[in-house]
């Protein structure tokens, strides 16, 4: 059987919005033994490319923003078998103008080499008529989480993403259609992440901008045909009081699960605008999501009283905790790559504390953190009973297809390689660590340089 087995469209399979021109490639695959490809016809819309190309062909048709594309791949082998396949991708807002305002709490300034507490803002708007779709372009100075009515938006962690905030920026759209109600209420929390917050072995912060800020805008067509924009502007609120008290990248995330919303204290957010005049640009790193679901493969108490759990390999994530707590509790997770005498050794972190903290409200309830990660393989845990508390662990990184692998004759090559894979995120701790120690071998000095060209190469 002639068959097309992948089509992707600035290499995703599904969920490309992009604001220039995509390329269109495509893999097959055949039972019958010296199958080629001899060409294919490629149709987006009303454009159609004939094609002997599998890869990179680029769409050269018209572009219009906020809009759908269907894209048809219909492959010919050198036998005259035939393959199609399908998918579709859809326009950013090209160079549509943002009405949005950059906005954030312009009386808050916090001291050298620490982090900023978390920012939040939110906005309050109905809805009238029937939907036909929304969805809302967003992004930040620092890294956020969007919530609508109280639930998460998207599955991403840790937007904008890693770019040089001087010169251009991510920013992100997600479908708000089925989450939508008759009143909403949208909520960003934005911490300080790589712009704004402490960053480096010398823990400089304020490297792209003097605090956190929030550019968004909430896009409603009606089925009347009619439309509706929310935009960030001065009528937006802000407050520093939120359930995020700290969240940076060193020390971890101090959550409390006891603050409501409206019980704190809001003012009405300040325009600013960044440094520079970045660009803004549809997304188009790949986003990190949470690719595993990790359980403890062994539960130990160590000399000190605190609970161990052991998930039996490194990696970098977040551990998710499934509680029954009393109003006012608190928990305390620490995390560790080894153990010392049954103890978590963390020396080798220095200063940082990559500890998360939870503060719980009454009754049972879920805690895993959105606005940090650790790299780790034990989580210390104290302030609760074990009968109390489930432990799982989510593995995250780059949301990327893995298309190769690397082996050779040399075991601790293949033990750095496999770490680094285990420890693929937006900062590779665990690369820096084993690196070290390969280095001090005749072979690995060598050879460490391509490799780490060649793991670029097959994770993508």
């Amino acid at each position: 059987m002639f068959k097309i087995d992948r089509l992707v469209v600035d290499g995703l399979e599904k969920g490309c919005i992009t604001d220039t021109p995509p390329t269109i490639s495509f893999s097959l695959d055949s039972d019958k033994p010296g199958e080629e490809f001899s060409h294919g016809n490629i149709k987006i819309n009303d454009w159609e490319l004939e094609t002997v190309d599998q890869i990179n062909n680029k769409y050269q048709g018209p572009l219009r923003p906020y809009s759908n594309y269907s894209v048809k791949v219909i492959a010919y082998s050198k036998s005259d078998e035939v393959a199609e396949k399908v998918t579709a991708f859809q326009t950013g807002r090209l160079d549509t103008p943002w009405v949005g305002k950059w906005i954030t709490d312009l009386s808050y300034d916090f001291p050298k080499k620490v982090s900023p507490k978390p920012m939040n803002f939110i906005k309050n708007f109905e809805i009238t008529q029937k939907v036909k779709r929304a969805w809302v372009n967003c992004t930040a100075l620092g890294v956020y989480e969007v919530n609508l009515n109280g639930k998460k938006v998207g599955n991403d962690y840790f937007a904008p993403g890693f770019t040089s905030y001087l010169n251009q920026i991510q920013y992100q759209t997600y479908d708000l259609t089925d989450q939508l109600e008759k009143n909403n209420l949208i909520h960003f929390v934005v911490a300080g992440g790589w712009a704004v917050g402490s960053f480096n072995y010398i823990r400089k912060n304020k490297i792209s901008a003097d605090r956190q800020a929030l550019l968004a805008e909430i896009h409603i067509e009606y089925q009347d045909g009619t439309s509706q924009m929310i935009a960030s502007d001065g009528t937006w609120k802000v407050s520093l009081d939120g359930n995020y008290q700290m969240a940076e990248w060193y020390d971890g995330e101090t959550f409390d699960a006891r603050i409501h919303l409206d019980r704190i204290h809001w003012q009405n957010a300040a325009i600013t605008r960044p440094r520079k005049d970045p660009k803004l640009l549809a997304q188009y790193g790949l986003p990190i999501r949470r690719q595993e679901t990790m359980t403890p493969k062994k539960i130990e108490l160590s000399p000190s009283g605190e609970w161990i759990f052991d998930f039996g390999q490194n990696f970098a994530g977040v551990i998710s905790a499934h509680i029954k707590g009393k109003d006012g509790q608190k928990i305390v997770f620490r995390h560790a790559e080894v153990l010392v005498d049954q103890e978590l050794f963390v020396k080798s972190l220095r200063t940082a504390k990559a500890t998360a903290t939870y503060i719980c409200k009454e009754g049972e309830q879920v805690y895993s953190p959105k606005l940090t990660y650790m790299g780790f393989r034990y989580v210390g845990v104290s302030g609760i009973e074990m009968k109390d508390i489930e432990l799982e662990a989510f593995v995250l990184h780059s949301d990327f297809r893995e298309i190769g692998t690397f082996e050779c004759s040399n075991k601790l090559l293949n033990q750095l390689q496999n770490n680094i894979r285990w420890g693929e995120s937006p900062i590779s701790l665990t690369y820096q660590r084993i690196a070290r120690n390969v280095m001090k071998d005749r072979v690995g000095r060598v050879i460490l340089p391509y490799l780490h060209r060649l793991l670029a190469t097959i994770l993508i």
